[in-house]
């Protein structure tokens, strides 16, 4: 059976470290904009800035969750990240580059919704031997 709880309280984490992001990354974006006078979508501004974004992404889950086993979505809903063979906090380096390298896919689409629905794992998470436990 599907534990609902869990997985608003997942994507309610998920929803406040986009918003802490959006906040970050925002005024670079209109900064960047600002320099040209000019909303370009050609290459190299546009993708130069979306890959800035997926960096950090990338980069802020991996320092949260290797200092703490929590971004700061994740602590509000007292929630952490864990291995998944052992149930420890301590994971290493190597399974959270892995896990967040896959962020990027599981959120195309809305793809990292299904497997936490149907699996309560993202598919970085199935990679990666980590998962997403409620805080004891």
């Amino acid at each position: 059976m599907v534990n609902m709880s869990f997985i608003l309280r997942r994507l309610a984490g998920g929803f406040i470290d986009h918003v802490i992001l959006t906040l970050v990354i925002l005024p670079i974006v209109i900064f960047s904009e600002h320099l040209t006078n000019q909303v370009n979508l050609d290459w190299p501004s546009f993708y130069t800035l979306v890959a800035l974004i997926v960096i950090f992404y990338f980069l802020y889950g991996l320092y949260f969750e290797n200092k703490t086993s929590q971004t700061i979505g994740k602590r509000v809903m007292k929630l952490q990240v864990v291995d998944s063979r052992t149930g420890s906090t301590e994971i290493s380096t190597k399974q959270l580059v892995i896990r967040n390298l896959f962020r990027p896919i599981d959120y195309v689409a809305g793809w990292g919704v299904i497997p936490i629905i149907l699996f309560r794992k993202r598919l970085g998470e199935f990679i990666s031997q980590t998962e997403v436990k409620k805080v004891q």
